[in-house]
Order: structure tokens, then C-alpha cells, then sequence
């Protein structure tokens, strides 16, 4: 969702590096990082690579078993397999949907739905996550972007490091698309002194950015390691925990974080103190005829989605699960 005309600015080199530094995903707890890819020729490996091994021997067994195997063996996060024939068909396939108003979303969105109806003529495999499940819409996308940052609002996401800036980028909108990728050069000298608490000074480089930029719709702040921490942690609850602990701070918390945050922080609050009730002996507080029950059902049921669609006007939980739905 680039404007045609988008401007990067106030980045130096070192602000760049930071950046990429920060969003390059850790490796996993199992040691695995990058991804693998296998190209056949009538079945039989023609050339295998690794993002972070480079060229591998293509006379290795494995790369012609199952995918799983081969991304284990080699420490790759994600694995592709096609064969050579098919890599024309994803080019033209892609080409012949594209129309000259495309902006880079919209071609994002185009080239995921060649990948997956090759993926369901069986002609390209993928792991973890099977392609032919994956159904991204560009109408839906688009709304959720518009429910996080409407037109002539911004977007901002940054990093504290021992108490400074470590970088940020803020994202601004107009009606065409975000036209504006502002680093932190600008923004650090208004902020004037910090006091070395992230959580404090995060409401400091919002108000910088909305001066020099635009009206907040949304922040996300954190400090460096507890980023690199949450991108490699595939836990599920992990971000809302972080954000319950204020190791994350959201500002202004849209609603549309703020529901779905509130419900994982509650249910994981339910089980911890499930957990507890069980070790002291007073686990009959969770059951049938206690009552806490009608609360502990609140709980549990508010995930179901019928709360949030009325609070947001649209199911985010149903609307995640439809673009980009995945093998359970």
C-alpha cells in the first residue's frame, strides 16, 4: 500500500542497519533460521539452496523426501519445493492478473494466489505451512489497514536501546496508500532529554512523530531485546503477556488490539490462577457449582467472537483465520 510517490526519509545508514538488525527474526529454540529451496527436474533434484548456507550438493537424499525432513536437516524455518517447468507459470500466471493500477499490495496479494493454485495442482510444495490453505484477500486486508490506520493517520514502531532511541519508523497515510517512510533523525533531537524508562519516553517520540509527521493512530514500543525475543518466540500468548508485563506498549491502544489483547491477558490469568487454585487445594473454586463460574464462562466465551465483532463492527479473529488460514 506504497503511494506511487513515497518518500523515505530522515534515515541515515546506521538507522537502516538498526532496523533490518531488529526485524531480521532471531533463530529458533531448535537452532533453525532462513529457509531452504529444492528445484526438480522430472523428479530428481536439479538444485537445492539455503538462504543462509547458500548452494547445497543436490545429490543429497533427503532433498528428494519429505519437505519436513529437509528443512530439519538443513536448519531452515521454511522450506519450497517446485519443479524447474513450473517456475514459467508462476512468472506468466503472475503477469496475466496484473493491471496497471496495482499498487505493491495488491501484486503481493495477486502472486500469493498463483503460488496457491499451483500449490492445489500439486506443482509447488511448501512448509510449514501448506500454501493451498492459504487464502489472502486484498479486500480484507485492506480493511483491517483501514481499522488500524485511517487516512491522514500514522503508524509508528519503535525501539529503545539503554534508555535512547534505538530507531523507529513512521508509516503516514493518505488515501492512496502509506507516501511517507520516516525514520528517527528528526524526531530524536525533539524529544529533548529522556528519562531512560522506555514506557515514559515512547509518549515522547509520539509526540515527535505527530508533530513532524502526522497524527498517531497506532504505537508500538519496546526496548530492543524484548523485540528480538518476541520475533523468534512462536509461544502463542506471548505478545499479549509481554504487553500485560508493559514490556510492549501499545499508544493509543486501538480497539482493535485492545479486545483480542484483553481476552488472550484474560484467559491466560484464568489458567494461571486455575494452576494455582489446583496447588492449594481449592480447585472447586473452577468447578460446575462455583461462583466464579458465570465469570470464568465470560472468560472463556468472550474468544468466541460474537463480543468483539459487535465491539468492532467485523470478526478480527475470523477475518485473520479467512487470510491467511493454515493447517491445524
Amino acid at each position: 500500500m506504497l503511494t506511487a510517490d513515497v518518500r523515505v526519509e530522515e534515515f541515515d545508514v546506521t538507522d537502516w542497519l538498526a532496523l533490518t538488525g531488529l526485524l531480521a527474526r532471531a533463530p529458533s529454540p531448535r537452532g533453525r533460521s532462513g529457509g531452504l529451496f529444492v528445484v526438480l527436474d522430472q523428479g530428481r533434484v536439479a538444485k537445492a539452496w539455503s538462504t543462509v548456507k547458500g548452494r547445497l550438493a543436490p545429490g543429497d537424499a533427503v532433498l528428494s523426501g519429505p519437505l519436513a525432513d529437509a528443512a530439519e536437516r538443513h536448519g531452515a524455518r521454511w522450506a519450497a519445493r517446485l519443479e524447474r517447468r513450473v517456475v514459467p507459470h508462476v512468472v506468466d500466471g503472475f503477469a496475466v492478473t496484473l493491471t496497471p493500477g496495482d499498487d505493491m499490495f495488491a501484486q503481493a496479494m495477486k502472486f500469493v494466489e498463483v503460488l496457491r493454485e499451483l500449490s492445489e495442482a500439486g506443482a509447488v510444495e511448501t512448509y510449514p505451512r501448506d500454501f493451498r490453505r492459504l487464502h489472502a484477500k486484498e479486500r480484507l486486508l485492506r480493511r483491517l489497514v483501514d481499522v488500524l490506520c485511517p487516512v491522514g493517520k500514522t503508524l509508528l514502531f519503535g525501539a529503545f536501546d539503554r534508555g535512547s532511541v534505538s530507531t523507529s519508523v513512521a508509516l503516514h497515510r493518505r488515501k492512496d496508500g502509506f507516501d511517507r517512510v520516516v525514520g528517527p533523525a528528526t524526531v530524536r533531537r525533539e524529544m529533548g532529554l529522556v528519562s531512560g524508562d522506555f514506557s515514559r519516553d515512547a509518549r515522547g517520540l509520539a509526540r515527535a512523530v505527530e508533530l513532524s509527521v502526522g497524527p498517531l493512530a497506532l504505537g508500538c514500543f519496546a526496548e530492543v531485546h524484548v523485540f528480538h525475543r518476541l520475533l523468534a518466540d512462536a509461544t502463542p500468548g506471548a505478545w499479549a503477556s509481554a504487553v500485560a508485563a508493559r514490556e510492549v506498549v501499545f499508544h493509543p491502544l486501538a480497539p482493535a488490539l485492545a479486545i483480542p489483547l484483553g481476552v488472550d491477558v484474560g484467559r491466560a490469568a484464568v489458567a494461571v490462577a486455575r494452576d494455582w487454585a489446583g496447588r492449594l487445594g481449592v480447585s472447586s473454586l473452577f468447578g460446575d457449582a462455583s461462583p466464579l463460574r458465570p465469570a470464568l464462562d465470560r472468560v472463556r466465551d468472550l474468544s468466541g467472537s460474537a463480543e468483539i465483532e459487535r465491539r468492532l463492527g467485523f470478526d478480527p479473529v475470523a477475518m485473520l483465520s479467512e487470510l491467511f488460514g493454515q493447517n491445524r
